[in-house]
């Protein structure tokens, strides 16, 4: 599964998810964060590879443009399988769902 997270700035310090787009391959999610980064805020990509066996998969950050949380706050977040399905990835834009602190 490949996605993208658009995100905005709440405050200073915050981020605020504005969408959740799947893509349909690696460039295709390059492509979708790059367009979808803007001036004032960013967009990453990833990549979920699902194992067989379980339920869980590996969570791969492809891009990071823009004003984006740290690789340690996305993979905190993002890397939770149940996240994901509550950001409604499979969907194409959500509504603005949550507010991430960043640290510095």
């Amino acid at each position: 599964m490949f996605f993208v997270v658009v995100f905005s700035r709440a405050a200073p310090s915050e981020f605020r998810i504005e969408a959740a787009i799947k893509a349909r391959s690696k460039r295709h999610a390059a492509l979708l964060a790059s367009y979808f980064a803007g001036e004032e805020g960013g967009a990453v990509a990833f990549s979920r590879m699902k194992h067989s066996a379980t339920a869980a998969g590996k969570l791969e950050i492809l891009a990071r443009i823009g004003d984006v949380p740290d690789d340690h706050a996305l993979l905190c977040w993002f890397g939770n399988v149940r996240t994901l399905s509550r950001l409604g990835i499979k969907r194409v834009a959500p509504p603005k769902l949550a507010v991430l602190g960043r640290k510095h």
